[in-house]
This record gives C-alpha cells, structure tokens and sequence, in this order.
C-alpha cells in the first residue's frame, strides 16, 4: 500500500485567476466592456459621461443646470438617437429606456454588463463660448430618500467634465452618483473651483480621480469632501501639489472622509505643514476610515482659545498604526474629544499625544468646570497592553459614559498615573466594562455621581480585576442603580470607598456582585480611618441643631461642607513639630452669621480627619454616615466570598439602618462565619438586618 499523497487532478490546487483582484490592490482598472469616451486632450469646454440603463430603474436618467459665459445654448447627444439643443440656465432631464436600446453602437450597447445596459451622453458649446457655472446636482424624474447618504442621483457609472472657464461645479452632492466608478474633472490654474466640497460627496463607488482640479486659493471649506466615497481606495499624489492647492488654508473639515471604508493612501504632505489657523472644525473627518493605516502631519492650530470642535476626529479608523503628528486638542471646544479615538484599536504610536513634554490632556485650554466630554474616547482599544500617558482626565464633565470600554487588553495603566481623576464626571456607566485583563486601576477619584444609572455596568466583566480604590464620592444618581456594577469581577477581592447607600429600591443591585466569589473585604467610604478623608461625616454641634448634619468633603478634599446648610470645616497646617512632623488645625465656623465658631488642637496626623482632632470640650461631634448597604443583595449576594470576621463586621457596621420592614444580607457558603458572635451578629440584627448565614 502506498501511502504518498494522491496527484490526481482533483487533489491539485488550481492557480489563482491572473485577472483576481485582491484587497491590498489600490489601483483601478476601467472596464473594457465600457463604451470608451473618446476623452479629449486639454482642457476644452466639454462634458461627457458613461450611463448605466437598468431594466425597471428610475434613475436611467441624466439631469443638469448648466450656463454659459455668453448665454447660448448647449447641444446634447443623449446616446440613445436623440440631440437636443437646451437654453443655458435651464434645469432638464433626460430619461432612458431599457428596452429601446437594441444594438451596440458607439454611444450605446445594448450587450447586458453587470446588468446594465449603456449610453454615453456628449454636451457640446458654440464657436468661442465657455460653460459658467456646471451643476448636476438637480434632481431627475423620481428623487429617494432625503439623505445623501442613502438617496441615489443619476446612474452616471464615467464622467469627464472640463472647462478653462467655470469656477462653480457642483457635481456629486445632495443627488450623489451612487454608482460612479471615475470622476475627471479638469481646468486650469486660471479658473480654480470655489467649492470642492460638492464634487465627489456621496460617490459611493467612485475609484478613480484621473486629474486632480485646482481649487481656490481663499478660505474655502472641505465639509464632506469625500463623505460617503465607500470604495475610494487612494487619493492620487496630485493632491499634495502645492500649486492645486488642495487642503490649504480651510475653515473646516467636518466630515471629510467619513465613511472612506475602504481609503487607505493619503499622499505625504497632503496637509502640508503650516498651521491651520482658521479651521475650527474636524468632527468626523476621519470617522470609519477602516482601512487607514497612515495619516500625514495634520496641522491643527494651537494658541489660545476654545473654538475647535475635535469630537469623533479618528473614531473607528480601526487600522490606523499612529495619531498623526500635528494632532492637537489644545483648543477643543464644548464638544471635548467624544469618541476621538473610539476603536482606533490597532493604533501602537502615541507619541502625538505625550513625547515627554506636556500630554496631550494637560494642555487643554477649555476651564476646569466647564463642559467638555471625555466619552468612549479610549474604547475598544484591543492590541494595547498598557494604557499610555496622555495626562490627566480631571477637565472631563458630564457622564463618563464608556470611557474605556472595550480595551479588552490592556492589563494596567501607565505608572505615571498615580490616579484617575473623574472628580469632574457625573456618572460612570459602562466606563470599565469589558477590560477583561485589567489587573489594576489607579485610585480613582469622584465627586458627585448624579448622572442617570451612573454605577450601570462599570466593572462589569472586568475578569482580572483584584482590588478597585475609590475616593471622594459624596452623592449618586436619583435612581440609585448599581446594575450589574460588579458583574463577572471574578478575582476581584477588595472593594474600596463604594457608597452603596444611594440605592432607592433593592432592584437597583440587581446582580451587582453577579459571578463575583473571591470579595474579602468591602471599605465603605463612611467608615472613620485613620489617614482616610471620609468625604462624608455627620457632626453634631453642641446648642446649634442649624449647623449639625451630613457634611460633605469639598472640592479640593481639604475640608468639609455642610449638607444644606451653613456649616463649614477647614484645615491648616502649621510649622514642623518637634518629632519632624506638620501639625493641622480644624476650624468649624457657621458661615452665615460667623458663630459659633471653634478650634481644634495643632496635631499631627489629622489632616483628613477632623473626628480625631482634639476639640474644645462640649463643642463638636463626629459619627460616620452608613454608607453600606440600603436594601437586599438578591440573586447571589456575598455567597462563596471568603469574607473573613473584621471585614464583615465593617459590612455590618455600615449597613443603612431600617426605619420599617426587615433587609436580608446573604453571606452563606463562607466558612468564616462560623467565627462571628452573638454580638457580632447583633450590630446587624438590631439595624433591621436578618443575616443568612
């Protein structure tokens, strides 16, 4: 028996078509079963175009608004038999029929390609006369939906326009040529166009630019240069001559690219290097460029001011290897930089943001307070294993609403970050979920958490998260919710400065803990510590009910606030005490009228913690505020966490006492229960509490 492989034909691979045409291939071949445009040489004043007849098409027609210099009429050849002379200035359209093409000739073929039928349509001008302005974005005999982006023009599949005299085109816009593969438009140095930002948008299958057009030297802007060309694969080297002036001196690029799934080349120096000093726009120039690896330095303005809108600049340019130098959000506006950097998942080059200077979020201009969003703008980042330098995240406001989600390899932060500063943020949902190898995150700072679900899926799936360090939190949402917060933290074993109390019913910790069985301590922020700022307390002083309450830690987490009042606590330090240590004093003071108005001692170690300083007798009284638990875990609670008896005492000691009714806390299949007392299981018992042991 021989056991060397079979040769026979039908076990040998046949070789890959010569004429296969594969992705990483950007060039464009014109069709040879297209009738040929006969495309002149120069620059005449002469349009010509390639049409697509479907059977039971709609848009079989041709339709344009075109002037002259000297206000003569245009001739058409239509391609289908018929010539027709038009006024200038006169809005037509001509429809074709499938069926009354019946032969090939040389402007039209009635030999079905890709399921279509052609004609080539010719206009022609009289004597020395020169086109004015040239529009083809008029609508035909039946107009679709109300978005470029999804309405479809004329079905021109070439079109070759040309003139040394129009300075207005306006060729694919609100009516785009949804299946056009080429778009030549040629003119002179002398006749530069106005408006480049109508001349390719919305040519979803446009392939080939064979003549780069000159274009205005004046402000002009690239709003939707390229929006929604799907297939464009390069753009050609022409481009980044300086003397066709593309991508000089702009007021905005919103939305240049977006939607350029397939673009992949950019020229070198298509942007140029002199700053842009009067764009104020890039939102959405790149978005779902997908296949774009390289962008040339891109010369954003820098100086003063916040008036450059830089929201969803990158967003799902999911191939992009480096942030392009000259990237700068230094005058972000209002819009902050939401979604900039949104799946640029394989991007390994941030040196434009953090070079060892200033990084990039240290050098905001936009006010600390004021709005400016940090939302998925670190997402789905999958091929990074530490999170870079870029500064610090403190100017961020509003809901940090999927900061980081989906970064799904990253194991840590950077060690220069000490912390993560959210004291800004009003919420944080879904802002860590499904960092799946996040060992550990910085100590993250908080303030006030009142954004709608702002606890909704933060940590969830967080897999190897081990310890989470939180500070600051003074108040939650409205809504209490906690939903799925923790969900399939599997490894995670300490939970720091979590104010659980916020909750409103028992639903908002609806599997909170879900899937989480290795938790061995839970140090809520009310319990007092030495060293540790509780950034809420209740005090108590003595023949004034007005200022005694809930004081919360201020802003700048060195004093105390009260809670819908006038009370008020600060600390100051004074010279080294003889042991080599500062030593702090804590003044309380009714702010309202000045008294009453008290000192403590100048102690050291009680920079944090006013409860531990020593106060003038009768004075002052501190007791911690519950911040633990309000209502039933549910589901699953505690069980299986290795909870040892000192830190189920803190869970006890901090759960929200019951003014009716009875709450449960479920901490079975622990072996250190067995360890608790009779006293120990009173703390929670006579708050309203039944322990399920």
């Amino acid at each position: 028996m021989s056991f060397l492989p079979s040769i026979s034909p039908g076990n040998v691979k046949g070789k890959v078509p010569t004429d296969w045409k594969f992705d990483n291939d950007t060039t464009w071949t014109r069709p040879t079963e297209w009738i040929d445009l006969n495309i002149p040489s120069g620059v005449p004043e002469k349009i010509i175009g390639l049409v697509a007849v479907f059977p039971s098409d709609s848009h079989n027609y041709v339709s344009f608004n075109i002037d002259t210099n000297d206000g003569s009429s245009l001739t058409v050849n239509w391609g289908d038999g018929t010539t027709e002379t038009i006024a200038e200035d006169t809005t037509v359209f001509h429809a074709y029929d499938y069926d009354s093409i019946t032969s090939d000739t040389s402007t039209a073929k009635s030999t079905v390609f890709r399921g279509y039928k052609q004609v080539k349509f010719e206009i022609t001008l009289t004597g020395s006369a020169a086109f004015g302005s040239i529009n083809f974005d008029v609508a035909g005999p039946f107009v679709t939906h109300a978005s470029s982006l999804y309405r479809r023009g004329s079905n021109i599949l070439d079109l070759f326009v040309s003139s040394a005299n129009s300075t207005y085109m306006d060729i694919s816009d609100n009516y785009p040529f949804s299946i056009c593969e080429q778009i030549e438009i040629r003119n002179t140095s002398s006749n530069r166009l106005t408006s480049p930002s109508l001349l390719y948008q919305s040519a979803k299958s446009l392939q080939s630019i064979p003549f780069v057009p000159f274009i205005t030297t004046s402000n002009v802007t690239f709003r939707q240069t390229f929006y929604g060309c799907h297939v464009l694969r390069r753009l050609p080297d022409d481009f980044a001559d300086p003397d066709k002036y593309w991508f000089t001196n702009p007021t905005s690029y919103q939305e240049a690219f977006r939607y350029c799934y397939k673009l992949e080349y950019l020229p070198n120096g298509l942007f140029g290097t002199t700053e842009w000093s009067s764009c104020g726009s890039f939102y959405l120039m790149f978005a779902d460029c997908r296949a774009l690896k390289y962008i040339p330095y891109l010369p954003m303005r820098t100086g003063a001011g916040t008036d450059t809108r830089c929201d969803y600049l990158f967003y799902n340019c999911s191939s992009l290897k480096a942030i392009p130098q000259g990237f700068s959000a230094e005058r972000a506006d209002t819009n902050g930089i939401d979604r900039t950097f949104y799946n640029v998942s394989k991007c390994t080059d941030w040196s434009a943001l953090y070079d060892g200077g200033v990084a990039m979020l240290d050098n905001l201009n936009i006010a600390q307070g004021s709005t400016f969003s940090m939302s998925y703008a670190f997402g789905q980042w999958d091929n990074l294993l530490e999170f870079p330098y870029i500064g610090s995240f403190s100017k961020h406001s509003g809901d940090a609403y999927a900061m980081f989600l989906g970064s799904n390899k990253m194991v840590r932060f950077n060690s220069q970050y000490t912390h993560i500063d959210l004291t800004g943020a009003t919420g944080l949902r879904q802002a860590f979920q499904d960092l799946y190898c996040m060992e550990e995150l910085p100590e993250i700072k908080v303030r006030s958490l009142t954004a709608s679900n702002a606890f909704y899926y933060t940590f969830y799936n967080m897999y190897a998260l081990r310890s989470l360090k939180m500070t600051g939190m003074i108040s939650h949402t409205g809504n209490g919710e906690y939903y799925r917060c923790f969900y399939n933290c599997r490894t995670l074993a300490v939970i720091d400065g979590v104010d659980f109390s916020f909750a409103t019913e028992a639903s908002d910790y609806y599997q909170v803990f879900h899937v989480c069985r290795d938790i061995s301590a839970i140090r809520f922020p009310g319990t007092f510590r030495a060293g540790y700022a509780s950034p809420r307390i209740n005090v108590t002083v003595n023949g004034h009910a007005d200022v005694s309450g809930e004081y919360q830690i201020n802003a700048n987490g060195e004093g105390y606030t009260q809670v819908g009042g006038n009370g008020n606590l600060s600390v100051v330090s004074q010279a080294i005490n003889e042991a080599g240590d500062l030593e702090y004093q804590w003044t309380f003071i009714d702010n309202f009228d000045g008294s009453p108005s008290h000192n403590s001692d100048y102690e050291a170690d009680t920079q944090n913690t006013p409860h531990l300083a020593t106060w003038p007798s009768n004075t002052l009284t501190f007791s911690e505020v519950e911040t633990g638990f309000k209502y039933s875990l549910g589901n699953d609670g505690l069980r299986y966490c290795p909870i040892q008896r000192e830190d189920m005492l803190e869970i006890f000691n901090q759960l929200v006492t019951q003014t009716s009714g009875t709450q449960t806390l479920d901490i079975r299949n622990n072996s250190y229960t067995a360890d608790l007392t009779a006293a120990d299981k009173l703390i929670a018992e006579n708050k309203g509490w039944n322990l399920s042991l």
